[in-house]
């Protein structure tokens, strides 16, 4: 599955493992597009243009499980939130996002 929005995940640190979900989701819009429109992506090893174009893609991470081989699973949640927070900060990339917190 070709996801070449997402390529800005390669500035993490090899051992890095994110909780997330990939999504289909236009840049400014407040909800992604249905599942139907990921599914345009996932049955193709190479998108073209209007395939990329038609359902861009987005991962939405949860947590950061991982950071360089390390794992923060025993950590508390807010602290392994704030490093997801700040390890996607670096990246300022719309394509690569912390999810929203719910109380």
């Amino acid at each position: 599955m070709a996801m070449p929005q997402l390529s800005s995940s390669r500035a993490l640190p090899p051992g890095t493992v994110l909780d997330g979900e990939l999504l289909a989701w236009r840049q400014g819009e407040p909800q992604p597009m249905p599942f139907a429109a990921l599914q345009t992506r996932i049955a193709r090893l190479r998108p073209g243009p209007k395939t990329l174009a038609d359902a861009p893609a987005r991962l939405v991470a949860y947590d950061l499980l991982e950071w360089d081989g390390e794992d923060l699973r025993e950590q508390p949640l807010h602290q392994r939130r704030a490093a997801l927070e700040q390890a996607l900060a670096t990246l300022d990339d719309p394509h690569l996002v912390a999810s929203p917190q719910v109380a």
